[in-house]
């Protein structure tokens, strides 16, 4: 347990180390070209273009961050195997309480008469939390 405490704040503070490098650039760079353009007021620049941005360097280091979590995160076989599973439980709450509708928390049936029953049914899925999803998706689906 401790060495997964340890974890989890190693990687908040990689996590807010990242946040305060990018807000730290992003304000010096923007600093840097109000000055460089001598503007005075917010009128001025409101037909120039974008003034608020990343330094070249920070957006090729943002860039290769982004290429490395996608190729090694978001596309790891496990990260897919979580998000297989939860389309496929999101995708059966959907179709059991479409099939089912009295299911569904009794504000949710009057509102589905307004809005119809597929839009409420996905605000209703929308508004869970994992937690409360999976706990549906054994309730109803595997039960």
């Amino acid at each position: 347990e401790g060495r997964e405490l340890s974890d989890v704040l190693l990687r908040r503070a990689v996590a807010h180390e990242l946040i305060d490098m990018q807000v730290q650039d992003l304000l010096k760079n923007t600093v840097a070209k109000i000055e460089k353009m001598q503007l005075d007021s917010a009128d001025q620049a409101k037909n120039l273009r974008p003034i608020v941005g990343h330094s070249k360097q920070m957006m090729s280091q943002k860039n290769d961050l982004e290429s490395f979590l996608l190729q090694n995160v978001y596309r790891h076989p496990s990260v897919i195997r979580v998000r297989d599973s939860a389309q496929t439980a999101l995708r059966g709450l959907f179709a059991r309480l479409q099939y089912d509708p009295h299911l569904l928390p009794k504000s949710f049936i009057r509102r589905s008469e307004e809005i119809g029953l597929q839009r409420t049914i996905g605000d209703y899925i929308a508004g869970m939390t994992d937690r409360f999803a999976w706990q549906e998706y054994a309730r109803l689906i595997e039960s």
